[in-house]
């Protein structure tokens, strides 16, 4: 089917209804055009992912000035999300780096960090998701939203001076198990990046509580299996947070393209922000080792709530993943007391 679809051409006819001009139109025609470009984004989105024979093909210049205009200029909410939509879709995992850059250019991650905040859930949601697939482009990913979100608290003069607080404010205000997990995946993108992004998810104790807060919610019993599953994701996104957290394994020195001293000059900056406006984590040399990160999450109470999690979870991923969790932790358990 790929190849039919190569051998199809279909691109062309793709990006040529994109540029149909519904303005003047009659009520209904236009509806009719609305309707059928938000089927060409959702066929879009579909081409553009790692595996699309089509993604280099229609990945050009004139879909990224139609997208753009789209998420800048369309009165149609539903345009503008499923145009994010193909942006989310183009970041998945590393793919082509020529294909993440150009579709980087529609959203950069200032104007991402904005639309999270727009009143429409779905540009929410999947602005939300850009940012989670943007930091695992590769290790410098999440240093890189990190650094762009200081410098944008700055020029917009936001009360949220770390993207962490801008995190924690959004899993305060959603119920969106999907937005939840979303969150909780992009912290876990950051444990799993360096040593530095792993020290910074520890010193940001009201996060991690945040996090455990979730973890020992009950899920409802009147809950359907779908519900059910949506949250336990949920929780499963958290236990990631954890095993990357005590992974034994650091990525600090890993070479990930970037100049060590641009990287080390970024952390740097971190620290400066942190000691001015939070006061630097009195634990925050001992977070260099994994022992103390375990031990500090052992003491927060998420050995306890995975040990149960453990026994009443029967979605056999998520007690693998516990298991591992809880391995890890034990491995520093002088904290447990079984």
């Amino acid at each position: 089917m790929r190849t039919f679809l190569v051998e199809m051409h279909i691109t062309d006819p793709l990006i040529n209804a994109l540029r149909i001009h519904y303005e003047g139109l009659p009520d209904d025609l236009k509806y009719d055009e609305i309707l059928l470009k938000s089927v060409v984004l959702g066929a879009i989105a579909n081409l553009v992912v790692e595996f699309s024979a089509l993604k280099k093909e229609i990945a050009n210049r004139d879909l990224v000035t139609l997208l753009e205009d789209i998420i800048d200029n369309s009165s149609y909410d539903i345009l503008r999300a499923n145009a994010l939509h193909v942006i989310k879709n183009s970041l998945y995992k590393e793919g082509n780096k020529q294909l993440i850059e150009l579709f980087s250019e529609v959203v950069p991650l200032e104007k991402c960090f904005d639309l999270c905040d727009y009143p429409y859930p779905e540009i929410q949601e999947q602005s939300i998701n850009i940012l989670r697939n943007f930091s695992v482009i590769d290790c410098s990913s999440s240093t890189k939203i990190w650094t762009a979100f200081s410098a944008y608290s700055k020029e917009k003069k936001l009360k949220e001076t770390n993207f962490f607080a801008f995190l924690l404010r959004h899993l305060n205000n959603t119920k969106a198990p999907s937005m939840i997990e979303t969150i909780c995946y992009i912290i876990s993108h950051f444990a799993a990046s360096t040593l530095d992004n792993k020290i910074l998810v520890m010193c940001h104790e009201d996060v991690l509580l945040k996090l455990l807060e979730i973890l020992k919610s009950k899920i409802p019993p009147n809950a359907t299996e779908r519900e059910n599953y949506a949250l336990w994701k949920v929780k499963l996104s958290i236990i990631w947070v954890v095993i990357n957290l005590t992974w034994k394994e650091e990525t600090v020195g890993v070479d990930n393209g970037n100049n060590n001293n641009d990287i080390n000059q970024e952390f740097d900056e971190k620290l400066d922000l942190m000691d001015v406006d939070n006061g630097i984590n009195p634990d925050f040399e001992s977070f260099s080792n994994p022992k103390n990160r375990a031990l500090k999450l052992i003491d927060l109470g998420f050995y306890d709530v995975l040990k149960n999690i453990g026994s009443i979870c029967n979605i056999q991923d998520i007690k693998e993943r516990s298991r591992t969790a809880i391995f890890q932790l034990v491995l520093y358990g002088s904290n447990i007391s079984n």
